[in-house]
């Protein structure tokens, strides 16, 4: 039986101060919403996209302390989903 469809929305990372990820600089900052699903999900496209890595297993419960690697000591900024968009003047990127 079909309960129906489920809406998911796609995530992608936004410039904001930087214009692709080849910009990031030591110190930088990244903003992702705050609530668990959805950090989880910007966790593993950043993840995804080399920014950072994430320790085995932290899949979709992933939350900034399973952060395994950080290289470029980007710091990860957690806002409400609805105020993550409204900082892009002020961070390198958005997810």
């Amino acid at each position: 039986m079909n309960a129906g469809g489920i809406h998911y929305e796609p995530f992608g990372i936004y410039p904001g101060k930087k214009e692709t990820l080849d910009d990031l600089e030591d110190g930088d900052t990244i903003a992702v919403p705050n609530d668990t699903t959805n950090e989880a999900r910007a966790l593993l496209l950043l993840q995804d996209n080399g920014v950072i890595t994430l320790k085995d297993g932290a899949g979709l419960e992933a939350t900034v302390k399973d952060i395994e690697e950080n290289p470029k000591n980007i710091k990860i900024e957690e806002l409400e989903a609805a105020q993550v968009s409204r900082v892009k003047d002020e961070v390198a990127f958005v997810v």
